[in-house]
């Protein structure tokens, strides 16, 4: 059927439509057009309300209200309105696709699929349908289906641009990279300054390893859309492989012009870790005023009026790798003087957009869309997802953090009012004239303090901030200038291989390796360099718990209390992290229980990647006391260093073998690539100075 036909057959439908209904209901339904397209939405409301009055199955006005539930956020409503638009007319293609986009933005995945598939069994040739539905699909890793229906949109419309682009994106993750090229190429010839095609493009060719033709992508990408974050990301991951400035040549003064362009030049900077603390203030002076990110607040008062009532004092908690950082944010919680919230729902907080999207709307509301945003602060249960690193999974963050069973019965779900919440926070709020992200991060931990009944003023900040990206921690230290940063350490292999087990046992390499390469770069990055900073070994905490936190406290200036040796959420029993080996269903995990310390090492590296990363991390061990220095040993062993990386790692080969790829293959790829420059990059460093420099100082106890 030709679309001109289709056109033709949609119109007559519709007059059709019409014909069955009286003229009261057309009335009607025409005068809820026009309000809401006025931005009348009660008015709207009403006149839909009175067709339904006449005629309760007039499907057009049970539609019609439910786009508008939909619009106003109450899906909910929307869906109830939208099931009952199916059950009137069951053989409308229209409200199937309507209640499916209803579901899909609920994240009800799977009835979200169904309702697409049986609005496309009606009306086979719905293009959305199936671009719709295709990315469903993708998102649960049924490729080779969303690839079916994406060919059937390029069959229909030879002119989307976006189902190309798409069905480039899905071919990619087929490894089908040449016909991928030429979709995403097609896409690009209909519409050249579709973004979405050269982001895509630019990720078929990072996937090749491709990595000049990455570039030149990404480059692209970025001079349409400067501030497109997923570009810079793939920008910075090719430039480090390639080196050099060929990177930056061909963008436009506006992406040039972006703080992103100086994240990315620090990003590149930081192999050198030991140089890069000038750029890294560079950096921060890039980022926007914090006078011209700052709101009217609703009080009217000039200047700050019980300041006091806020904390004082900022310390932030960081992970290297798997390092205890839950177990030791669980013993913090509770403390008298210390303010914390619970798991690491914040960790986003300060990411790029975030600050600007809660903003919108002015100071009345934000309170409100602070709890929309981190709804799973105020419910644990919530699948909610919240602000993260790039590509991070964080829906059900509540449920997989262990907070949906606390308490001594294993039966309670951490929440918090939110309408207390909110109340104490626009209490605090009048205090203020101006209100900026710092200041509202504070009053988010003393509104949270009150709304739990806890009237106790607390001059202590505990920020698990967890694992930032570049743009969070310097926006955040901008606020805070003299927060003092903390790092759980482990004895570095053993918590290495901890940590990458899961993607290992997935086969899930990229991923390895950025885990790797953060682990490398932790504990000398710039930050610790700035900051007071501390590193606080997980063995220490497990063997002399006393003494390290005794140290500890004396290090932060707080007192030492017997909430410290309880592991506790919200002040309720936390029975430790579900995703941790030692986890059990039956039992409490004991916070100083030492099987996380004993773990035998090799489930994922052999004695040759042992002795590899060893070697990359004897300074740290040296440092942080688990290896004794030798520096004759470690000379002859960076010496049979190189020749080693030239090679594949044993748990590379593994991979390798499992995917059926050859080592060939495996060494093109742009993780490969990536991890052979972070190693050799070290190796430099190393090589250079027997150390690397600034490393942060460990906890004496």
């Amino acid at each position: 059927m030709n679309r001109k036909l289709r056109r033709i057959q949609k119109k007559e439908a519709k007059k059709i439509g019409r014909l069955q209904q009286g003229s009261e209901e057309v009335f009607g339904i025409q005068k809820a057009k026009e309000f809401y397209q006025l931005g009348r939405i009660t008015e709207a409301v009403q006149a839909l309300e009175n067709v339904l009055m006449v005629n309760p199955k007039n499907v057009e006005s049970v539609s019609l209200l439910a786009i508008i539930r939909a619009s106003e956020g109450d899906v909910d409503s929307a869906i109830k309105l939208f099931k009952k638009a199916t059950v009137i007319s069951p053989k409308n293609a229209m409200v199937h696709f309507n209640l499916g986009r209803a579901l899909d933005d609920a994240g009800m995945t799977d009835e979200a699929i169904v309702s697409y598939k049986r609005s496309l069994k009606i009306d086979p040739f719905r293009v959305e349908g199936h671009i719709n539905l295709g990315s469903l699909l993708v998102n649960i890793g049924q490729f080779t289906d969303a690839c079916d229906h994406l060919r059937q949109v390029v069959r229909i419309d030879p002119e989307n641009a976006l189902a190309y682009s798409n069905l480039g994106g899905v071919l990619k993750n087929l490894k089908q990279f040449k016909e991928a090229i030429s979709c995403c190429t097609q896409a690009i010839a209909i519409n050249v300054s579709f973004v979405c095609a050269h982001y895509n493009l630019a990720c078929v060719y990072l996937e090749m390893g491709s990595i000049a033709d990455a570039i030149h992508s990404f480059q692209n990408t970025l001079n349409l859309e400067p501030e497109h974050l997923e570009a810079w990301n793939g920008l910075e991951i090719v430039a480090k492989i390639q080196g050099g400035n060929s990177w930056k040549e061909c963008l436009n003064d506006a992406a040039r012009c972006t703080v992103f362009f100086q994240l990315a030049e620090y990003s590149l900077l930081k192999l050198r870790a030991h140089e890069a603390k000038d750029h890294f203030k560079k950096t921060m002076a890039a980022l926007p005023a914090i006078n011209d990110e700052e709101l009217c607040s609703v009080g009217e008062l000039t200047v700050p009026q019980n300041s006091s009532q806020l904390p004082k004092n900022m310390i932030a908690l960081f992970h290297f790798g798997r390092s205890g950082t839950g177990l030791f944010h669980s013993l913090i919680d509770g403390h008298p003087e210390i303010s914390t919230l619970p798991s690491i729902y914040c960790r986003g907080f300060f990411n790029a957009g975030v600050w600007k999207s809660l903003a919108q709307g002015g100071c009345q509301g934000l309170p409100e869309r602070f709890a929309k945003r981190f709804a799973v602060l105020f419910d644990a249960s919530s699948p909610d997802e919240t602000p993260g690193k790039l590509y991070e999974n964080s829906s059900s963050l509540g449920l997989r953090e262990g907070m949906t069973n606390v308490g001594e019965d294993r039966n309670e779900v951490l929440s918090v009012d939110r309408d207390e919440f909110c109340k104490a926070a626009y209490s605090l709020m009048e205090n203020y004239k101006n209100i900026n992200a710092g200041t509202f991060f504070l009053i988010v931990h003393a509104a949270y303090e009150l709304a739990l009944g806890n009237n106790r003023e607390k001059n202590t900040v505990f920020y698990h901030m967890h694992n930032p990206d570049d743009f969070a921690i310097l926006n955040f230290l901008r606020y805070f200038p003299k927060t003092r940063l903390v790092m759980m350490i482990r004895e570095p292999i053993q918590c290495c291989e901890s940590w990458v087990r899961k993607n290992f046992e997935k086969n899930n390499y990229k991923d390895m390796v950025h885990q790797i390469i953060a682990m490398l770069y932790s504990l000398d990055q710039a930050a610790f360099q700035i900051q007071d900073s501390v590193g606080i070994r997980l063995e220490d905490l497990k063997n002399n718990p006393e003494r390290t936190m005794q140290a500890f406290c004396k290090w932060l200036g707080v007192r030492e209390t017997s909430s410290l040796y309880e592991m506790t959420a919200q002040g309720l029993k936390w029975w430790g992290d579900p995703s941790s080996p030692d986890f059990s269903d039956d039992e409490a995990m004991s916070p100083f229980g030492k099987s996380s310390t004993k773990r035998v090492i090799g489930s994922v590296f052999d004695e040759g990647d042992q002795f590899v990363f060893g070697t990359f991390f004897y300074p740290i061990g040296v440092r942080f006391g688990y290896v004794e220095r030798d520096h004759d040993t470690f000379e002859e062993d960076l010496k049979k260093i190189q020749p080693i990386l030239d090679q594949l790692l044993g748990f590379e080969k593994v991979i390798a073998q499992r995917l059926n790829v050859t080592h060939e293959t495996f060494r093109s790829s742009s993780s490969f690539q990536l991890l052979r420059k972070a190693l050799n990059c070290r190796l430099k460093t190393l090589n250079e100075h027997n150390d690397y420099p600034n490393i942060m100082p460990r906890l004496i106890i």
